[in-house]
């Protein structure tokens, strides 16, 4: 059996493993498309073509949107909301 001992004994080496890791994941990956900055034209075209194009989207009549919102309140900490969208 290996006995390791430390000055802060295995709650301090397991503090050093959590920092290492929160560190490890705060280094953000390079990623090979993203070498150039996006501008507000490029996000909008982006997001267009991500939901099917401009013509798809001019075509939606109405829309609904259905979810809840939490709430500080203990005796209700979720209410249930519809939101109805039409042109």
């Amino acid at each position: 059996m290996v006995k390791f001992v430390s000055r802060f004994g295995w709650l301090g080496w397991i503090g050093v493993g959590v920092l290492a890791s929160l560190l490890a994941a705060a280094k953000p990956a390079a990623e090979p498309g993203m070498s150039k900055a996006l501008t507000a034209t490029d996000i909008v075209a982006k997001s267009v073509a991500a939901r099917g194009g401009l013509e798809a989207w001019r075509k939606v009549e109405t829309m609904r949107w259905m979810g809840h919102v939490e709430t500080g309140n203990p005796a209700a900490p979720s209410l249930p909301f519809v939101m109805e969208l039409a042109r």
